[in-house]
C-alpha cells in the first residue's frame, strides 16, 4: 500500500492544466486582457513592435527576419532551461 501511496504521489505533479481551463481562463479574462494592453506603458511598444515588423514585410525583409527570431528564441529558451 506504501508503494502505491507513493506512486499515486509522485504523479499529482506530472501533468499540466488542461487545454480548456486556458480556454476558460481567456474566455473570461478577456476584456481584463485588453484593458491591460491598452496600458500606454504597453500599447505603444508593441505598436511599434507591430509596426516594424509590418514595415519590414512589406519590404521584402520578412523571410530575412524569421531565421533571426527563431534563433533568438532558441538561444532564450536554452538560457532559461526550457526543453524545446
Amino acid at each position: 500500500m506504501l508503494d502505491d501511496a507513493m506512486r499515486k504521489h509522485s504523479n499529482l505533479g506530472t501533468g499540466g492544466a488542461p487545454i480548456w481551463l486556458y480556454g476558460l481562463l481567456l474566455f473570461f479574462a478577456y476584456d481584463d486582457i485588453f484593458r491591460m494592453c491598452m496600458n500606454p506603458l504597453l500599447f505603444y511598444p508593441i505598436m511599434l513592435v507591430l509596426s516594424c515588423t509590418g514595415l519590414m514585410y512589406s519590404m521584402g525583409l520578412g523571410p530575412m527576419m524569421i531565421p533571426v527570431v527563431r534563433q533568438s528564441a532558441n538561444v532564450g529558451l536554452r538560457a532559461a532551461g526550457i526543453p524545446f
